[in-house]
């Protein structure tokens, strides 16, 4: 995949994957994010996404929509949110939500931080307990 023009895309682990959103998230950049999350992960029992959307200036509709429908195909995630603003938060806050409306609210665990290295924290400290749960 050619990495979208505002949007840092990081593997962290077989599971971990690391968004950085910068200026105004796209539909195009949502599709093509969430297609190599996709291929990424499709095969594993959950994964885990840290959002870093300390520098997103906006979203617009279709990229909400596309994140929405392409993130309720996944398998089982949790979801970390780095924010800094009410803004921001509302942003995550409309894509999970219209997850949850399109029926995928058992597979999505989501929890909002200030801080890049308490989500990272809470996302490893999840991925143990679903480890162990595997095991």
């Amino acid at each position: 995949m050619g990495a979208p023009q505002t949007t840092d895309f990081e593997v962290l682990g077989p599971r971990f994957i690391h968004l950085g959103l910068h200026g105004k998230f796209t539909a195009d950049e949502a599709t093509a994010v969430f297609d190599a999350i996709e291929e990424r992960v499709k095969d594993e029992p959950y994964f885990l996404l840290e959002v870093d959307m300390s520098d997103v200036k906006g979203a617009s509709p279709e990229s909400r929509r596309i994140s929405a429908e392409k993130l309720g195909s996944l398998p089982p995630r949790a979801i970390a949110i780095v924010s800094q603003s009410f803004a921001q938060r509302m942003i995550a806050k409309l894509v999970l939500t219209a997850v949850s409306l399109l029926g995928d609210r058992h597979k999505n665990v989501s929890q909002y931080f200030s801080t890049q290295a308490e989500a990272h924290e809470w996302l490893l400290a999840y991925d143990k307990e679903q480890s162990d749960k595997l095991a």
